[in-house]
Formats: C-alpha cells, sequence, structure tokens
C-alpha cells in the first residue's frame, strides 16, 4: 500500500471485485487519522488533522490562524519522513515563487518549525536575564539604603 490517502482504494477495490459480489464497485475511502505538527512561532501550536488531499502548508498556516509578529517567514523548515532520515524542507514564506512548490502539499507526521526573528529571540533572552537581575539588584538597594541609615 502506497502513503497517499488515494492509494488504499485500489487494492481495496481489488478485493471486493474479487469477491464477485458486485459488480464494478465504487470504493469511497476516508482516512481520518492524518496529521502534522505546527511548533514554534504560530498563532496555535499542536496538532493539526489533514482533512482533505492536497492540503498546503499555507492551508494549515491558515488554520492555525496565521505567524505571529515575532516570526522570521525565511526559516520555516518541514520535517518530513522516518526519524533516522528524515528530508528537511525549507521553505521563504517571503518568496512567493517558493510557495509554489509541489513538496508544500502536507503528508502525514510532517513537523512545521518556524523559528523567531533574531530580534525577538534577543529579546526574549534580555527579558529573561532581567528576570534575574532585578531581584538581585532590589536586594542591592535594600543593603544600600539600610547601610546608610544606620550611619
Amino acid at each position: 500500500m502506497t502513503k497517499t490517502p488515494e492509494g488504499p482504494k485500489g487494492p481495496i477495490k481489488q478485493l471486493v471485485a474479487g469477491l464477485k459480489l458486485l459488480k464494478n464497485p465504487i470504493i469511497e475511502l476516508n482516512i481520518v487519522n492524518l496529521k502534522v505538527t505546527l511548533l514554534g512561532e504560530f498563532s496555535k501550536q499542536g496538532n493539526f488533522f489533514i482533512e482533505r488531499e492536497n492540503t498546503t502548508l499555507i492551508d494549515i498556516i491558515g488554520e492555525a490562524g496565521g505567524i505571529t509578529k515575532t516570526a522570521d517567514p525565511k526559516t520555516l523548515k518541514i520535517i518530513r519522513g522516518d526519524r533516522n532520515h528524515p528530508e528537511i524542507i525549507y521553505v521563504n514564506l517571503s518568496d512567493i515563487n517558493s510557495l509554489a512548490s509541489k513538496k508544500l502539499v502536507l503528508q502525514n507526521n510532517d513537523i512545521i518549525i518556524l523559528q523567531p526573528t533574531k530580534s525577538a529571540a534577543l529579546s526574549e533572552k534580555l527579558t529573561s536575564v532581567n528576570n534575574v537581575i532585578q531581584p538581585i539588584l532590589v536586594v542591592v538597594n535594600l543593603g544600600i539604603l539600610i547601610l546608610s541609615l544606620t550611619r
């Protein structure tokens, strides 16, 4: 069996036709457990189900509510395939020509990662450093105040 959503129809149709209970059977098969995972700078992160064939990257980004203000549209990666030897597809969302690629039709278990801009990442680091330094400075100032009042 193939991995595409339409792949299993053929063998099932052959099996039903082989039973000779139906003449020219029409098989409608919906696979409902296909999913992709969005991580990083998306409005909504998590698992998203692929509900129709040929769902594209743009479709799923729209379903997730778009990208955040801090997202770097040039750093999107799609990780596809088995975990030992994954295929990594780099996408520049700013380049309209790269969005036409056939590789952007999503497959089951694709992982889509979008990094923040360098300035947003730096800002986040500075905020975390500030959260550590600020209480230390309060204690130092309090110590200096107590020391100056006792003299």
